[in-house]
């Protein structure tokens, strides 16, 4: 059985095309699959994709005006 990819928030961002601090907001208030470990977001990359197949925001949201 193949390995689950762990990513990073750079690499998550870099994948979705969202900034990394909106990646960090969105796995704090829940918003895409990410787990804390230590202080550190991890992502699974089947989930990330699974979540963006399922309807995640495709215009992130510009933090700064």
């Amino acid at each position: 059985m193949a390995q689950d990819e762990v990513m990073n928030v750079e690499e998550v961002a870099d994948l979705l095309g969202f900034h990394p601090e909106y990646v960090r907001e969105m796995a704090r208030t829940g918003r895409i699959p990410g787990v804390k470990v230590g202080r550190k977001w991890r992502f699974v990359r089947e989930q990330v994709i699974d979540w963006l197949k399922a309807g995640a925001p495709v215009q992130p949201r510009r933090l700064i005006d």
